[in-house]
């Protein structure tokens, strides 16, 4: 590793999937960021994690269709068709956008994890590198996860291990 060099803890892999960003309100990051703190600090729930897992799916999909039926007090939702190519891994992602986006700006990251059923996160995120692609109009804007759950965290990585898996049995290769 040279000097400066980042040392990464978690690998990374470049995926499809439903991802995107947008500018938010410092307000909206700290209730965000409040809401992960809340859940993190809570009492380890007496429910089964099965339950609970469903519960927040029916959440994520009552936000989707609030979002489909009223999309003028809502946010648009991430559609699982809308796919793009990221870099991704449980500390942070990188991705095309359309625009620049000032490095330390805080943001919030949404992205779909393409899992049977899908998965949807709503993390903050943080701006450490946005730089012209050559021979486009993009960027190539580059986040790191600030709140953001550890079992969010643990279920990208889940997910990142599992592709790897795919992808080495497709080539023929021992998993």
């Amino acid at each position: 590793m040279t000097d400066g060099a980042e040392k990464r803890t978690l690998f990374r892999m470049s995926v499809e999937l439903p991802i995107r960003h947008r500018l938010a309100t410092e307000a909206e990051i700290a209730a965000l960021e409040a809401q992960t703190e809340a859940r993190a600090s809570a009492p380890k729930s007496t429910l089964d994690p099965e339950l609970t897992d469903t519960i927040a799916r029916l959440e994520r999909k009552l936000d989707l269709l609030l979002a489909l039926v009223a999309p003028d007090r809502f946010a648009e939702p991430l559609m699982p068709h809308a796919m793009r190519r990221a870099e991704l891994s449980g500390s942070g992602c990188s991705f095309r956008v359309g625009e620049r986006v000032d490095v330390g700006r805080r943001v919030v990251c949404e992205m779909l994890l393409p899992e049977k059923p899908p998965h949807s996160m709503r993390v903050t995120a943080r701006v450490v590198s946005c730089t012209p692609v050559a021979g486009s109009r993009e960027f190539l804007l580059a986040l790191a996860f600030e709140a953001i759950e550890e079992r969010e965290r643990d279920r990208i990585v889940r997910f990142l291990n599992r592709r790897q898996i795919e992808e080495r049995r497709a080539a023929g290769g021992e998993a």
